[in-house]
């Protein structure tokens, strides 16, 4: 999956006394097959993204200018078709991935 990222500063709020820039980002995948590892012999096959989205909000700690924490979502949804001799199967794949990282202690 490939995507360019777009990023807004959305606001700038006070968390326990230390200065955050919120950050909203957003962007539509992109899907590149590299068939060049496929093993011989494979059955013909198509994947196609219908619907890829990737939403990220990021935290930056404006005193020490460096980001504290970021959650990011991305939906997917692909239609995969394996075509044989007799016939032809076409299954719809829809995914949800959610991350998020916070630093909670300092050393």
């Amino acid at each position: 999956m490939h995507h360019d990222q777009t990023y807004t500063l959305s606001s700038i709020e006070d968390v326990d006394g230390l200065p955050l820039a919120i950050i909203d980002g957003q962007s539509k995948l992109k899907l590149e097959l590299d068939r060049s590892d496929l093993p011989e012999g494979m059955p013909p096959f198509d994947v196609k993204l219908v619907k890829g989205d990737l939403q990220t909000q990021v935290m930056f700690d404006l005193s020490r200018n460096e980001a504290v924490g970021r959650n990011s979502i991305q939906t997917t949804t692909l239609d995969i078709t394996i075509r044989t001799p007799n016939t032809t199967i076409t299954r719809r794949v829809q995914e949800t991935l959610q991350t998020q990282v916070l630093r909670i202690e300092e050393e």
